[in-house]
């Protein structure tokens, strides 16, 4: 008892100082991660201890229960350790021919060690783990007869394999369901000692081997970033943990007792269960740079010629969605020539091809009071050329918004 009290305060310590140091320094995966968890027991079975019609049968009921987990995640891997306490009690009063009252208590206690693996898919993740189990299931039994007290002890402890698996699923706004199973086979001995109210102790010893079957589900919510308050519900399955015979009488000790206990519990983690055990906090993205509406756009012409091509058309069009897109309330036009003709003639070139577009644009809805049109003729070439040269690039009408 000495020892499984310290082993369970140790890992309880380990587990507090992981959640409140973590916690407050917000230790982003891989790292450390670990749970305090509460639970209450409904009911651990109703089989009776005792087959002896000379005996008074009665069984462990009801108690409260709790377990520390601790550990380190090496990015999918991680290693973990935990234990786990559960006090259980029960009172029988029968006021019979021979007045008796009987007092049952049971103390199960385990030690786990595991390696998991977890698989993520966005807000999903599912953990396997593999490891072993130490485990000890303890029931005394005290009832007053008319002389002085009997007690029989039953004491079963046993070591295996444990396997399982643990599951979560973000729903949205902070909640994840999660739920999770584990199996251990369990090599031990039930080790008996009955003393009757009126003789000295009688023992025995039994190999016992116990399949051991636990699984939870429950609802969390991210209070913080990567910790969890949680609630749900849990049940765990002991089979032949305890025998039925009180007396001992013959060196016999009855058949197996099974236990199963279920109940409600509670949760506080830090950094644990999928997929916020293994989330990182991430850094903020930055906003996309705003890219300014274009200003500017150069519609070309053939030369010596003020008509629309199919190619100028598709500039236009798209000046015009600009336009719309962004209320703008001027459009200037400007037209342009290249150095062949005379200076006149160029000018009057200009007017006619910004006028051009100018038609375009009203035909495509931009109102015709808003749109100026002027002409530079040759003076601006938008490739500087000798006198008399025809530059296509020179051809055209700005049109700036």
């Amino acid at each position: 008892m000495t020892l499984r009290n310290v082993l369970l305060a140790g890992v309880a310590a380990a587990a507090l100082t992981s959640i409140a140091g973590a916690a407050s320094a917000q230790v982003q995966t891989p790292g450390f991660f670990g749970s305090l968890e509460g639970w209450y027991i409904l009911d651990s079975g109703n089989d009776k201890i005792y087959s002896q019609p000379s005996n008074l049968g009665a069984a462990p009921d009801d108690g409260f229960g709790g377990k520390a987990y601790l550990g380190y995640a090496f990015g999918s891997f991680d290693i973990a350790v935990g234990g786990q306490l559960s006090d259980l009690s029960k009172d029988v009063n029968r006021k019979g021919a021979n007045g008796r009252e009987v007092t049952v208590d049971g103390d199960v206690w385990a030690i786990d060690g595991e390696v998991g693996y977890t698989f993520r898919w966005s807000q999903t993740g599912l953990r396997l783990h593999l490891g072993a189990r130490y485990a000890q299931f303890d029931h005394d039994r005290d009832w007053e007869w008319a002389g002085p007290d009997a007690i029989n002890k039953q004491e079963w402890e046993g070591v295996g394999p444990r396997g399982g698996f643990d599951f979560a699923a973000g729903v949205g706004s902070g909640f994840t369901i999660f739920g999770g199973a584990a199996v251990s086979y369990l090599f031990g001995e039930i080790d008996s000692r009955y003393k009757p109210n009126a003789g000295g102790d009688i023992k025995r010893k039994i190999n016992s081997d116990v399949w051991n079957v636990e699984g939870n589900i429950g609802v969390a919510y991210e209070v913080a970033p990567l910790v969890n308050i949680a609630a749900g519900y849990r049940a765990q399955y002991w089979d032949d943990v305890a025998h039925k015979n009180g007396s001992l009488n013959n060196g016999s000790i009855g058949g197996g007792v099974d236990r199963l206990m279920h109940g409600p519990f509670v949760r506080l983690s830090y950094n644990i269960g999928a997929p916020h055990a293994v989330r990182a906090i991430a850094a903020p993205v930055p906003p996309a740079p705003v890219v300014a509406p274009k200003k500017n756009y150069l519609v070309f012409f053939d030369f010596d010629r003020s008509n629309i091509t199919a190619d100028a058309q598709r500039v236009i069009e798209e000046a015009a969605a600009a336009a719309k897109a962004g209320n703008v309330a001027r459009v200037q036009l400007t037209g342009h020539t290249d150095r062949s003709g005379s200076d006149q003639y160029n000018l009057a070139l200009g007017t006619r091809r910004g006028e051009a577009v100018k038609q375009a644009l009203i035909r495509l809805g931009i109102p015709a009071a808003s749109i100026a049109v002027i002409s530079r003729g040759e003076s601006q070439p938008l490739v500087p050329t000798a006198d008399g040269v025809r530059e296509p690039q020179n051809r055209r009408v700005e049109i700036m918004l």
